[in-house]
């Protein structure tokens, strides 16, 4: 035991990570496609290869030993260097390969419209969407596919259903005809996430960008593993298994909460309530929406780490109480299994995940009594959520989290030099997402950090009296007006002042669009900011020593002459 606690290698789980990044990115870039029996394959070739090698270093080391060649306290250090540097080039291997047989469904995109296909898939995401004047009421459904069968019999029909039966997810929208809104909430009621459904529908063509700086959908989808989508009308749609009894309280507490909020608010304010409580948009007017965006406060409609942040301290604040003072324990155990509730509430957003893992590790670690790092959290939870789903790394929920998260754990300590503590922590979360918002959305807020300072200090009230007022309403409905009349005030607050930042004239920028690299070396910027006074220095002490040097020769010379 002792022999193998010398041997393991001191990596951190933040360079593990972002190894596994690099190793997924260097696999879309080459445009690498693996089927997933090769890239298993090339694992274990890849594992009996470090094997191979560490066994070796470990003879020629034990050899270097009896020779008395090797005279050092740590003799497991030279085998430790080498373990570690393997581990960071097998996550970066491993992303490579993994990455490579996530996207081999990949020519799902060349289905041609139209192509016949039916299976059977599980429900990982429902949405509604409305009539319009020209189609009826739909149903979009976001499939883990099981079952996969072709009834073509056109020309090129055998390798179009080769490609159809390689395809492991399908976004599959059923629809409905005009006034049948009755049939679609009962279907929706049946089609909750974790059902399993059989349909038959044709293919339809992702619309692609067009112009430069558009959204790409097509992108958007592989980010979720989805190559391809389907429409299917609802008399070919069989839901075959129900959702289960989790998911379908869920969905009951959800209908509760936005009934409550229909009968005690106003559409606009109700709108703001329900996205910062349940992440639900679909009440919000596009308009509106784009001004919380524009104001770079999208994101509390998102449920995003906030949310997450928010509640845990709401549940560790019992631990201050005197039936808890000696129960430390199980407070914390009580507000993670608060925080997972909350998680199936919302539907399992990716932000949610990222804060549900990190949260975990460190209330794990406060419990064992060790020395938690947020860091290491961090590069767990991408670790984690990349292994399941590759893909996500190139959405732009993933990087937006991640990419906030890190800027507050990574320039929150060197900001703290120069500002107070309530203002660094917003400039750091400001400088580590205008990259990426100039990237995704080609905008950015340079003074955004104000505003989200003052969204910060309304979202933290808004989110626990909207909890009161929920648990409070299923007893008393004239008692939980109250919590909904001060939830309605500050939505009235937060919407106010979004439209009063975007009317000022430095609220948002336009940015020019540019290729990946320039927002590449923007983010490389952002991040040798806290580098920038050891730098300062050494150039400092370099140009002193260069001025001794000219003057002591100039010294020399005239003491020559």
């Amino acid at each position: 035991m002792l022999f193998l606690r010398g041997l393991l290698p001191a990596v951190s789980l933040a360079r593990s990570g972002l190894a596994l990044m690099l190793g997924i990115g260097a696999a879309a870039l080459t445009g690498w496609r693996w089927p997933g029996i090769c890239a298993i394959l090339g694992l274990l070739a890849l594992g009996v290869a470090y094997l191979y090698l560490f066994v070796r270093r470990l003879k020629r080391l034990e050899a270097m030993a009896a020779a008395g060649a090797i005279d050092v306290p740590d003799p497991f250090q030279p085998a430790r260097l080498f373990l570690g540097r393997a581990l960071l080039v097998f996550w970066f291997c491993l992303g490579l390969l993994w990455q490579g047989a996530a996207a081999w469904p990949s020519p799902g995109r060349e289905l041609p419209a139209e192509f016949s296909v039916s299976g059977q898939g599980r429900v990982e995401r429902l949405r509604l969407l409305p009539a319009t004047s020209y189609q009826g009421p739909r149903v979009q459904l976001t499939l883990r596919l099981a079952q996969r069968h072709s009834t073509a019999t056109a020309d090129g029909a055998p390798e179009l259903a080769g490609l159809w039966r390689r395809q492991t997810g399908l976004l599959l929208t059923v629809e409905f005809a005009q006034g049948d809104q009755a049939l679609v909430e009962e279907f929706g009621k049946n089609a909750l996430p974790g059902a399993v459904v059989a349909f038959t529908g044709e293919i339809r063509a992702i619309r692609e960008a067009r112009n430069p700086g558009e959204w790409d959908y097509g992108a958007y989808l592989a980010s979720q593993g989805i190559y391809c989508q389907a429409a299917a009308p609802w008399s070919e749609t069989l839901i075959q298994r129900p959702a289960g009894r989790w998911q379908r309280l869920f969905a009951f507490l959800r209908q509760g909460i936005n009934s409550q909020i229909a009968t005690h608010l106003e559409a606009r304010t109700g709108a703001i309530a329900a996205g910062s409580l349940l992440g639900d948009t679909s009440t919000m007017e596009r308009q509106d929406l784009q001004i919380y965006r524009q104001a770079g406060i999208a994101h509390l409609f998102a449920v995003s780490g906030t949310h997450g942040g928010v509640l845990l301290a709401a549940a560790l604040c019992l631990g201050r109480l005197r039936l808890f003072r000696r129960r430390q324990k199980t407070v914390r155990l009580l507000s993670l299994g608060l925080l997972l509730f909350y998680l199936g509430l919302v539907g399992f957003p990716l932000s949610m995940q990222r804060t549900l893992i990190m949260a975990a590790l460190t209330q794990t670690a406060i419990m064992l009594e060790r020395e938690g790092d947020s860091l290491n959290a961090l590069g767990a939870a991408a670790l984690i959520l990349l292994l399941f789903r590759p893909q996500s790394l190139f959405g732009a929920g993933f990087q937006l989290s991640f990419g906030v998260t890190w800027g507050l754990l990574y320039l929150s300590p060197w900001l703290r030099k120069y500002l107070p503590l309530w203002l660094a922590v917003p400039v750091a979360a400001q400088l580590a997402a205008m990259p990426l918002q100039a990237f995704w959305f080609q905008q950015i807020q340079p003074a955004g950090f104000l505003l989200n300072l003052w969204a910060a200090a309304l979202i933290s009230p808004l989110l626990l009296l909207s909890g009161g007022g929920a648990l409070i309403g299923a007893v008393s409905a004239s008692l939980s007006g109250l919590f909904w009349q001060a939830v309605g005030f500050l939505a009235t607050l937060l919407d106010s002042s979004a439209a009063f930042w975007v009317g000022l004239p430095f609220g948002v920028v336009n940015v020019r669009l540019r290729l990946w690299p320039f927002y590449v070396l923007w983010g490389l910027l952002v991040w040798s900011l806290p580098y920038w006074g050891v730098w300062e220095r050494s150039v400092a002490q370099w140009l002193y020593q260069r001025w001794l040097k000219t003057g002591r020769q100039a010294e020399w010379r005239r003491w020559q002459v």
